[in-house]
């Protein structure tokens, strides 16, 4: 597809220009670089990087500059590396920096934040009875990242993805770290299913449901307990009603054990109180 029907195919399925004026003051690349990750074609003798394809990612950025909501800059974040992958490099963040400035229509305000990669991967590595591995997160690489994002981008730091399932111990370095974002998904899933208070009828008709929708996603000397952690989340659409339709008290016992771990992970993450800063920093349009 020619790079001009590319990019009008995608904006067109991004119905930004409502939803930003309306309530968004973030966006994370996620949702519109990775989706068209592929390789950029760098010059010679330059390390091959998967950071979205050529002209993409700084039309998209310029895009969201020119639609977001006056006085708002909105927080969107690149990504250098691949989760999952070999741990992102000092020569990956400057060789894409100096791609994306270059590309970047003159007097925008670039990106705010760079995800990396230092050993983690997305759900985590399930092993066959259905747990999961114990990973060694790169923190020095986090650290450096961070501080050349900040120090020579004007960056808020590097992103951590897949923490969630890190033990608890390692969060207190993300804040050592200076980490700018931690990002946290799976455990909670996790939390719901694995509940003793989610009924276990429900879990049933879900894991039933996923043996015939989510088939073609099992793999060869995967484990029942593997396909189902893996398969999982994509049945929390599927099923809403009926999670969301459980007891109020049921609700309110998945709620609990839920925020108590938020309470932990945020004291971990030296996030506690600062409404100080938020009200210094944030400014909120009501329009």
């Amino acid at each position: 597809m020619a790079r001009a029907a590319f990019l009008a195919a995608l904006l067109a399925l991004l119905p930004l220009s409502g939803h930003l004026a309306a309530q968004t003051q973030g966006l994370d690349r996620a949702a519109i670089a990775r989706a068209v990750v592929a390789r950029m074609a760098l010059k010679p003798g330059e390390k091959v990087l998967f950071v979205g394809r050529p002209g993409v990612f700084d039309t998209l950025t310029a895009f969201i500059r020119r639609i977001e909501p006056k006085g708002i800059t909105v927080s969107v974040g690149g990504e250098i590396g691949e989760i999952g992958h070999q741990n992102s490099t000092p020569e990956d963040l400057h060789t894409f920096m100096a791609g994306f400035r270059e590309r970047l229509p003159k007097g925008l305000v670039g990106i705010s934040k760079i995800s990396v990669q230092t050993g983690t991967t997305h759900g985590g590595v399930v092993l066959p009875d259905g747990s999961i591995a114990q990973l060694k997160l790169d923190f020095n690489t986090l650290k450096t990242l961070s501080e050349i994002a900040r120090e020579e981008y004007g960056l808020a730091g590097a992103v951590q993805h897949g923490a969630s399932t890190l033990p608890h111990e390692a969060f207190n370095k993300f804040a050592e770290c200076e980490t700018a974002e931690v990002h946290l998904a799976t455990e909670f899933q996790n939390m719901i299913y694995e509940s003793k208070h989610f009924p276990a009828d429900l879990k049933k008709r879900i894991y039933e449901w996923l043996k015939v929708n989510a088939a073609n996603e099992t793999k060869q000397g995967e484990t029942e307990e593997q396909f189902f952690y893996k398969t999982r989340k994509k049945a929390l659409g599927q099923f809403k009603k009926e999670i969301m339709g459980l007891p109020q008290e049921t609700r309110n016992a998945i709620g609990t054990e839920i925020e108590n771990k938020f309470a932990l992970i945020f004291k971990q993450l030296n996030a506690v109180n600062k409404r100080d800063l938020v009200d210094k920093y944030v400014r909120v349009s009501l329009k």
